[in-house]
């Protein structure tokens, strides 16, 4: 009864964000395909809007003589300008659009010239469809709208340091919102005993204030029955951070990996798998010439106050084939470590290189190695020393790794020099 109560009140106030979510659970179902078409017309809808409305993305566009209708597949996404933290820093007055009323104008480049220089002014419309987003993916934790959300927030200005017990608003919203701002043992007694009047709960905040939270409930000897899943935005939990919260909340702990220009790029399942919110943001795996592991990419597709397309998020990351086990079709992803090498196919798949450099160093006594990813599926291994022996030695198994490990890849074997140690302004490789 609950969970009817809270959406009649959602359609009574106008709020979107519930009936936003329930249209996002529809399309987790749609077969690859299909998300993809509905992803790119998205994304292309999004660029036209960019060019017409903000002078960054236009005057980029103009530069390289491209214009909206021209991009006509993701290959040709692919040849914008690559936005970076540098870029906004300097530039967020151009990267606001003009399309909003002139007030709204007005407000977000106020907001661009004196917020966090790389904080992302979003409008009401992208902040509702980040409200929706956070919903759809506590339901793959498994929450519903019956039960409660716990959101451990850090308040600011007036808000500060006050704390919100679950009162009839909060529990007709199903939301109680939780002053994190400081950590001492009285504060996090208050959190407990609000988050046990929520009954069922699913907890949503920042992984170290919950394992701090953890380290308190086992100094207590405390244990919350009541929590039943756990959702980390921002980025992953570290192993040990998830040991602790899992062990001393009794539930499981789901990463949405996101950022603070682009809050909601991909939700881990119940599976262990982090699926890519296709409907929401278009993410795209920026090959590392030197064989390091892909650049994530990411628009966001939802922001129209100040668009953000192809940001360089600084994490690395590879898309994974096939579908998965919880039966939703958006497309998978595994954040990887930058030091792992990775090869390109010309089928555009990315495979693991795992221990090939120290294995073609041990055949060359000890020689530094660099790989360099000189087209997909073309790998050209470099060495700085070792005789014409050793070379042959490399060529050879080169030749049975292209045949065997590593199928569709070609490896061509030179001597190095010392442009070895500096990767390829840019990201491609050239002559």
């Amino acid at each position: 009864m609950i969970g009817y109560a809270r959406m009649m009140l959602h359609k009574l106030s106008n709020n979107g964000c519930h009936a936003r979510m329930r249209e996002h659970l529809a399309l987790e179902r749609l077969p690859h395909d299909e998300l993809r078409h509905r992803q790119f017309w998205l994304a292309a809808t999004f660029l036209k809007h960019a060019y017409e409305t903000v002078p960054y993305y236009r005057n980029a566009m103009d530069e390289l003589g491209l214009r909206p209708e021209h991009v006509r597949s993701f290959a040709e996404y692919g040849k914008l300008p690559v936005l970076t933290r540098e870029v906004i820093r300097e530039r967020k007055a151009d990267l606001v659009s003009s399309a909003m009323p002139r007030k709204v104008v007005a407000a977000l480049r106020g907001m661009a010239e004196g917020c966090v220089p790389t904080q992302v002014p979003r409008d009401k419309a992208a902040r509702d469809e980040t409200q929706a987003n956070w919903l759809l993916c506590l339901t793959f934790a498994g929450w519903t709208l019956a039960d409660m959300v716990v959101r451990l927030y850090t308040a600011s200005g007036a808000e500060a340091g006050n704390l919100v017990q679950p009162g009839v608003r909060e529990w007709l919203a199903g939301t109680l919102s939780v002053d994190v701002r400081t950590h001492r043992p009285e504060d996090m007694a208050k959190w407990v005993r609000a988050i046990r009047r929520c009954g069922k709960s699913y907890l949503l905040g920042n992984a170290w204030v919950m394992s701090d939270m953890a380290d308190y409930l086992d100094k207590a000897g405390i244990r919350l029955g009541n929590v039943r899943g756990a959702v980390t935005p921002g980025g992953r939990a570290s192993a040990e951070q998830r040991q602790r919260i899992e062990a001393s909340f009794g539930c499981v702990v789901h990463d949405l990996y996101g950022c603070s220009e682009v809050p909601c790029i991909a939700m881990e399942c119940m599976e262990g798998n982090l699926h890519l919110l296709a409907h929401s943001a278009y993410v795209e795996f920026d090959p590392d010439p030197w064989c390091g592991a892909p650049c994530v990419l990411v628009t966001d597709i939802n922001n129209k106050a100040m668009p953000v397309i192809r940001f360089a998020t600084g994490d690395r990351a590879v898309p994974v084939d096939g579908d998965c086990g919880c039966g939703r079709g958006f497309p998978l992803m595994r954040m990887v470590c930058a030091a792992e090498t990775w090869f390109l196919t010309a089928e555009g798949r990315y495979l693991p290189g795992g221990d090939f450099v120290s294995q073609v160093a041990r055949l060359c006594g000890g020689a530094d190695v660099r790989l360099r990813q000189w087209a997909p599926g073309e790998v050209r291994v470099l060495v700085t020393t070792g005789d014409a022996a050793a070379l042959e030695r490399v060529e050879g198994f080169c030749r049975q790794a292209g045949g065997t490990a590593y199928p569709g890849l070609s490896f061509s074997v030179a001597r190095g020099d010392d442009r070895m140690a500096a990767p390829v302004a840019g990201g491609r490789a050239s002559d």
